[in-house]
């Protein structure tokens, strides 16, 4: 059976998920200055310098509901996530936004389930999921796919 670490991730309106251990490079202790990108999505409408570098900010839980999470401004953390588009490419980086500190966990095949509903946002965003005792189905999410893929338009067709 094998087992990993994971970072358990809240990312507020009550969902949660996973990235992999090596998955968070920095918790921003103080909320940066974000810089609003006009004609962007909603989920995704703002960048971070951070060391120089442009980084986009991915708010999950706004992008799976739709709407906006409700989050205590108090509690809002920034998480900078790293991550690989391919084997040999280089690091990259991309923020997202939490409603509390990530916690570690240890994940192990046993745990394996069914995505969560929404599936099909899910299947965007994710390349696994586990059954946490305490929050049900927790999506591991894909960073490269969430960071360096367009997202797929919403229709009817799609949806149901």
């Amino acid at each position: 059976m094998a087992e990993a670490n994971a970072w358990l991730l809240d990312l507020g309106a009550n969902l949660f998920a996973a990235v992999s251990e090596r998955g968070l490079s920095y918790l921003l202790a103080d909320t940066p200055k974000m810089v609003y990108i006009p004609n962007s999505p909603d989920y995704c409408c703002q960048v971070l310098l951070w060391e120089g570098a442009i980084i986009p900010v991915m708010d999950i839980a706004r992008r799976i509901e739709q709407r906006e999470a409700k989050r205590s401004k108090a509690n809002e953390l920034i998480v900078l996530a790293s991550f690989q588009g391919s084997v040999n490419a280089p690091i990259e980086y991309g923020a997202l936004i939490l409603g509390d500190i990530p916690h570690r966990v240890r994940i192990n095949d046993d745990q394996a389930c069914e995505l969560p509903e929404p599936k099909f946002l899910w299947q965007q965003l994710a390349v696994s999921c586990f059954q946490h005792e305490q929050h049900g189905p927790v999506p591991i999410l894909d960073l490269s796919k969430i960071f360096l893929t367009p997202p797929v338009i919403l229709t009817k067709a799609n949806v149901n």
